[in-house]
């Protein structure tokens, strides 16, 4: 730009270019110095400092010229494809809508709104109808935007990583989002020569990215909603944890986050104190660690860490979770375990948990209940995950004074095998008609509690064989548990 401005100015391109070189001087000499820095000085795999992102495309080309040059190849036009077609046709025009939404309703009035107003404002009343880029001009857009675009790109295609590859990878397309633009509108000018028809089309692209934008925000307010709850209550089913303690989860709790953030959190809300590299806790899933085999071998060492940040742990050590879709998060036990969700190996989650790393009692206040509320709360999760703790303990009577509480205040399970701590807390305690209503209860809400339950039922029977069969027959028979002898 700064060239083309010279020559415009009526500086000679010879000069012009030289100028330019010269505006240029500073800025290429210190990313000379960057890249050497970047290359040969920074990195050092002893200690494994700068292997992270280096750029591998260099050495590539040097050991594997032709096989790097398809890659590369292939990469540019992943990466531009979706740029130019599946950003749009992806987002804009996304594959399902949600109708009963009201914020996609209200996102795409505002959106259309909004744009139709900027329209409207920003006008040119004495604009010549069919305005068109000359040669030169198309040219240079297209020169321009396509060196921003590469340009752009390069550092990130030098690391071997691209747009189109990788859960976060689309961040990349932040630094040619300029250039992408300048192209669109370049194209549009060549194929549409009607300004009316161009100002539409941009009308209906910007309404439409602005009421994306606005459903993208609330996705993000959503999944930190969920963030806050996934915390929560925890911090009430885990109120303090033995440093070194894996959490471990079928899956990411959150849309939004990944396995190293939530470490971070969890390193926060069990933590009151300054936190170390070294760090006390780390969250894991079955990406990384296999929990059938370390079921078996609870020797298995679990080593990870993000960074300055390292964890070192044991399988001996590991308390796995699940977060529903619409219940309360789950210390995961070997009755939650036989709950017929579809997950591989779940059976396995109920084995690894190590109940005598949770704590019944922590601080009151925690690195992270600056952020996010970890007081009790007068909601359902707070009084089932206080229940689901003290069961855990063999404290059978503070578990069902939290029921007890809770149904004096209106509040019922959000899923049927939440019933179950305060069925085993009531059958252990002797009160087997209570724990008999409360699975009539249970199973009339869902059939998928069958399973779980009965197991309960089974093994309370044979732990107390003094109670009579016929005292529980009502649930407990051979068309609820099928799968059993009663």
């Amino acid at each position: 730009m700064i060239y083309w401005l010279l020559i415009d100015g009526g500086q000679k391109k010879s000069k012009g270019l030289l100028k330019t070189l010269l505006h240029w001087l500073p800025y290429l000499a210190v990313l000379g110095f960057f890249v050497y820095w970047r290359m040969i000085i920074y990195p050092d795999p002893e200690l494994g400092y700068g292997m992270a992102n280096y750029p591998h495309l260099f050495t590539d080309f040097v050991n594997a010229p032709l096989d790097t040059l398809v890659n590369f190849l292939q990469a540019i036009y992943s990466d531009f494809r979706f740029l130019m077609v599946g950003i749009w046709t992806d987002r804009i025009i996304p594959t399902a809508i949600e109708i009963k939404s009201v914020t996609f309703w209200l996102s795409v009035i505002i959106g259309v709104g909004f744009t139709l107003a900027m329209h409207y404002f920003f006008q040119d009343e004495n604009r010549v109808e069919g305005l068109s880029l000359k040669a030169k001009e198309i040219f240079r857009n297209v020169t321009l935007s396509l060196a921003i675009i590469l340009f752009g790109l390069f550092p990130i295609w030098s690391s071997l990583r691209q747009i189109t590859k990788g859960k976060w990878s689309d961040r990349f397309d932040i630094p040619v989002m300029f250039g992408v633009a300048i192209l669109l509108i370049t194209i549009l000018f060549i194929i549409v020569k009607s300004s009316k028809t161009r100002n539409i089309i941009l009308i209906i692209i910007t309404g439409l990215s602005i009421s994306y934008q606005i459903q993208m925000a609330n996705e993000y307010r959503k999944d930190f909603n969920r963030q806050k709850t996934f915390y929560t209550q925890l911090a009430w089913r885990i109120p303090s944890l033995e440093p070194g303690t894996t959490i471990f989860s079928p899956g990411i709790p959150t849309g939004k986050e990944a396995d190293y953030s939530i470490s971070m959190g969890l390193n926060l809300l069990f933590n009151s104190e300054t936190i170390n590299t070294e760090l006390d806790y780390w969250f894991t899933t079955p990406r990384y660690y296999n929990p059938a085999e370390m079921a078996v071998d609870p020797s298995i060492e679990i080593t990870d860490g993000l960074r300055i940040f390292n964890f070192k742990g044991t399988a001996s050590k590991v308390v796995n979770v699940f977060m529903s879709d619409g219940g309360c998060v789950w210390v995961i036990d070997h009755y939650y375990a036989i709950y017929p969700e579809k997950i591989n190996n779940f059976y396995y989650y109920g084995e690894l948990t190590n109940q005598d790393v949770i704590g019944e009692t922590g601080p009151l206040t925690n690195n992270l209940s600056e952020i996010i509320d970890t007081s009790p709360q007068n909601t359902w999760c707070y009084f089932f995950e206080k229940g689901d703790l003290f069961q855990s303990k063999g404290k059978y009577e503070e578990a069902i004074d939290y029921y007890e509480q809770a149904v004096s205040k209106n509040l019922v399970p959000l899923e049927a095998i939440e019933f179950l701590p305060f069925i085993k807390s009531y059958a252990y305690s002797g009160l087997i008609d209570e724990a008999v209503v409360l699975t009539a209860e249970s199973f009339r809400r869902e059939t998928l509690s069958y399973q779980p339950i009965c197991q309960l039922w089974h093994d309370v029977l044979e732990e107390n064989p003094s109670i009579p069969l016929s005292s529980v027959e009502t649930v407990y028979n051979s068309q609820n548990c099928s799968t059993m002898e009663p």
